[in-house]
Formats: C-alpha cells, structure tokens, sequence
C-alpha cells in the first residue's frame, strides 16, 4: 500500500470520530477508532497511548499530506504557451497525468474536508487540556491551509488543460481545413486539365 493510500486511509477514520471519542495508532501508522471503557484506558496506559501521542500522530500526518500534496502539484504540466508545443501526443500524455492528479488531489481534498468533522470531536473530547487542544486547532489550521492551496492548483490546472484542449482543438480544425482546401486545390486543378 503506498503511502498516499496509508493516508485516505487514516483521514477515512479519523473523519469517523464520534463525539467524545478518542482514537489510537498502530506501529505501522495506521489510525483506528478506539472504545469508551475501562479496558481501553488501560491498555492506553499499558501501550503508552495518549492524547499527546495521538495530536503528534495527527501532526506527522498533516506534514506528510502538505509534503506529498505539494510534490504532486509541483509536478503538474502547466502549458501556458501550446503554439510552441510541437509534439501533441506528449501534450496528450501530459493531460491524461493532469487528470491523474488532479483525480488524487481532489481525493484529498475531499478526505481533509471529511477528517475535519473527525478532529472537531476529538477536539470536543480533549475540551478541558489546553494544551492538546491548541494543538488540535494548529491541525485544523493546516488542513484549511492546504485545502485552500490545492484548490487554488486545481483551478489553475483546469484552465490550463481547458486552453491547452481548446488550442489543440484549433489546430486540428486548422489541418483538417487546409486538407480540405489542399484537396479542392487539386479537384479544380485536374479539372483545369480536361
């Protein structure tokens, strides 16, 4: 499972945080929805599990969405100049990588939005340490901040793609006419033959 699966994933969960719910992670990263009973808390005491693990938990997992989300946006194809792109099957490539991305972004984006409802509870449920909830609103923070930022790369690369398809558009209206022409040329000329 890659890393970026690891992660809708964990926001698919965290978004499922009921009210005055906590949540607990594994070794291998993983988030899961723990039980409000007695057996709980002391196998979060026997575990080391705590509020504090938990907010860095939720921490590490928003810095590795800004990392993984930052690096698929820098890496998408903005073609502001198409006039000047001589190859249209590698415009054609880099269109369908675009639609491949901007698919995972939006992906996250929706996930973040979702978590948001998630984290809100868990905030509810630490209400009273100030501490981990000032930490839980720097979460909240981020997550606003990089939805806003991925947003704002899915409009550009929309645009982008909607002129680049529209150029592409023209040009092959433009071929497709002067074949036209090409072949009316060549009927009026065998005409002028006979």
């Amino acid at each position: 499972m890659s890393l970026l699966d690891n992660i809708f994933i964990n926001l698919k969960i965290i978004s499922k945080i009921p009210e005055n719910g906590r949540i607990g992670t594994t070794s291998a990263g993983q988030v899961y929805l723990e039980k409000d009973d007695y057996k709980t808390t002391i196998l979060r005491t026997i575990t080391n599990d705590s509020r504090d693990k938990t907010v860095t938990f939720l921490m590490g997992l928003i810095n590795d969405i800004t990392q993984i989300s930052d690096n698929i946006i820098n890496s998408l194809y903005i073609d502001k100049n198409y006039e000047k792109t001589s190859n249209n099957t590698v415009t054609l490539s880099q269109l369908n990588e675009n639609a491949k991305k901007s698919h995972q972004l939006s992906k996250l984006v929706r996930e973040l939005k979702n978590s948001k409802r998630g984290i809100a509870n868990l905030y509810t449920t630490y209400k009273r340490d100030a501490t981990v909830s000032a930490k839980l609103e720097e979460v909240m923070d981020k997550i606003d901040l990089q939805i806003e930022k991925i947003d704002k790369a899915l409009r550009i690369i929309e645009k982008s793609d909607d002129q680049t398809i529209e150029a592409m558009k023209n040009k092959v209206q433009s071929v497709n006419s002067n074949n036209k022409n090409s072949t009316k040329k060549e009927d009026s000329d065998s005409d002028d033959n006979f």
